[in-house]
């Protein structure tokens, strides 16, 4: 969890569709280079889990399918030391591969499924009304809506590049409000409190009222900040 959740878009990330392509170009390139070795049938069936995590379920079933023509082909044409594969072990690797092929899609659909879920949660949150931060116990933002970008008067790129303690701690009062901000996120998961935060322009400072929130996720303490307008 290193940058701001947001909703993600379905067009990004295209590029991974060309892995399975360098994969395939790889192993064919390592069973060429290595005659004594048969390396094809477990090398796709380790890429195969691989690929699991970065591509739809559909993409990966066919790609499956496409991956396990030549995992045949080593195994069924390809000698090692100028000896054919066992009909033992053609069977064998050809199950290993399958039942990885059907573990694989099934995480696929696993991982779209959740990423569909917090994509809803999170454009839920982004459509509200209300002003909404999270940032972690580095003070690094986690999310903040349309309402909050609003608000303070940032883009949403900007706030991304921003801290809890640059967009809010004056340089003359930053080792209060560091201190303030990890007593707080210190306390126990649903402990809330009110801060009052200024912004650090050189202009006049913008204040603002903030009712927080301690919350836990994944064994990490966030700060859920509500912000309210106050004064200039």
């Amino acid at each position: 969890m290193v940058e701001i959740f947001q909703p993600k878009n379905p067009s990004a990330g295209k590029w991974l569709h060309a892995l399975p392509v360098a994969a395939l170009l790889a192993v064919v390139g390592l069973e060429t280079a290595t005659p004594d070795i048969r390396v094809t049938p477990s090398l796709m069936t380790i890429a195969l889990g691989g690929l699991s995590l970065v591509l739809p379920p559909r993409v990966l079933a066919a790609w499956a399918v496409i991956l396990f023509l030549p995992v045949l082909g080593s195994l069924l044409f390809v000698p090692v030391n100028g000896a054919p594969e066992a009909p033992a072990v053609i069977i064998l690797r050809g199950t290993a591969y399958v039942f990885v092929a059907v573990m694989a899609y099934a995480l696929s659909r696993h991982r779209v499924t959740r990423e569909r879920q917090l994509n809803n949660l999170l454009a839920l949150f982004d459509s509200l009304g209300t002003p909404i931060m999270v940032s972690d116990g580095d003070g690094v933002i986690k999310f903040a809506n349309r309402a909050c970008c609003t608000l303070l008067g940032h883009p949403l790129q900007e706030v991304r590049e921003m801290s809890f303690f640059t967009l809010f701690a004056q340089p003359e009062r930053r080792g209060k409000a560091i201190e303030h901000y990890l007593d707080l996120l210190a306390s126990a998961p649903g402990t809330s409190a009110d801060m009052m935060l200024a912004t650090r322009n050189s202009g006049p400072s913008a204040i603002f009222s903030a009712r927080c929130s301690v919350f836990q996720m994944d064994g990490r303490r966030l700060l859920v900040a509500q912000l309210e307008a106050g004064e200039r």
